[in-house]
């Protein structure tokens, strides 16, 4: 869909039930002017008073590889929301040795602990051929299984590239507190998309469409089902089951990145298998009897289209010498994969996330 060259940030239905776009300024979303009578999944601005602080989480969870000094800043903040802090990480720093100086809970995600994801049937997707050391889905969804396993029922799970506050946090509780199950925000500062999508809309001089992250999500374990997958939007898979299922999520409220993340041909590789899934997820999903179609034919068709999407992005990208490598990685990386494993995947997780 394109959309016309205006400098806002477009707000996509964050339901992934059907597709429904609406347009909105910052100071409109600051300002609560988001509709949920509109979008599906409510996007609402919270007025936080006094009366929530004394609510709490039981726990927030932050995942990191333990070197981004950003941590020591949301450990301060969250602090103040809960009595059990955990940071999940992929090595032992300065950083996470200063945190457990001060009494905070360290998990090692060690290489086992990542190998756990693997034993899910729809791990063993075209994903996995190319960076098997990504390990965000495994530490959410070891954040999840340890909450569960503790007798824990509200729940943040925040990675540590994001800025948050003591406001960000309020509002969170205070949705799933008293109106939703799942509660996430939006990145506008650096949209969460993929790198094709960020060469097509510097191209088409197109404003991107964002949907609710997992970088920042705010969990009643009581409610929520599923996993995330390994695979690129697993976020999106994870919010569309559980929307399935009849949880209630709510969109709200945007956060900051703080770096700007590497093109990197392995990341561009990596994202395609995921990035079919997702763009079913958000303009398809209506037409699904299930969560995730399990139609050959509805899959052949999805793979064919997003191929010739590739090719006339190549073609339009053709005096760009560095885009064209890149879209030339994501074609190669599609090509060694086809419909049949899209819906081999769509299959798998169905069965596993209880549809």
């Amino acid at each position: 869909m394109r959309h016309p060259p205006i400098p806002i940030m477009q707000y996509r239905n964050d339901t992934m039930d059907e597709l429904i776009s609406t347009t909105f300024d910052k100071d409109s979303i600051r300002s609560g002017v988001v509709n949920d009578k509109i979008l599906k999944i409510e996007a609402l601005h919270v007025h936080c008073t006094d009366h929530y602080t004394d609510h709490k989480l039981d726990a927030i969870f932050f995942i990191t590889l333990g070197y981004n000094s950003n941590l020591l800043k949301q450990v301060n903040v969250a602090n103040k929301f809960t009595k059990n802090i955990i940071i999940l990480t992929t090595s032992i720093t300065k950083v996470t040795n200063m945190l457990y100086a001060q009494g905070t809970e360290i998990i090692l995600f060690s290489e086992s602990m990542h190998d756990g994801i693997f034993s899910y049937i729809s791990s063993d997707n075209p994903s996995s051929c190319h960076n098997k050391s990504f390990d965000i889905p495994s530490k959410r969804n070891y954040a999840i299984n340890v909450g569960r396993s503790r007798g824990l029922d509200y729940v943040g799970i925040f990675d540590d590239d994001i800025v948050i506050n003591s406001k960000f946090i309020k509002s969170g509780l205070t949705i799933i507190r008293k109106r939703a199950d799942i509660a996430a925000s939006y990145s506008l500062s650096y949209p969460d998309i993929s790198v094709i999508d960020v060469i097509r809309c510097k191209h088409n001089n197109e404003v991107p469409s964002i949907t609710i992250s997992g970088n920042s999500m705010f969990l009643n374990l009581n409610k929520v089902v599923g996993y995330f997958p390994y695979i690129y939007n697993e976020d999106w898979v994870f919010f569309a089951a559980n929307k399935k299922s009849g949880v209630r999520i709510c969109g709200f409220g945007e956060i900051k990145h703080l770096f700007k993340k590497k093109n990197a041909l392995e990341r561009v590789r990596f994202e395609q298998f995921g990035e079919i899934i997702a763009k079913s997820i958000a303009e398809t999903s209506l037409m699904h009897t299930g969560f995730l179609s399990e139609s050959d034919a509805y899959w052949s068709t999805i793979y064919e289209e997003y191929k010739d999407y590739l090719h006339s992005l190549l073609t339009q990208v053709s005096n760009s010498y560095s885009d064209s490598v890149i879209i030339n990685a994501a074609i190669e990386a599609v090509n060694l994969f086809d419909s049949s494993d899209l819906c081999l995947f769509s299959q798998r997780y169905n069965t596993e996330a209880g549809k």
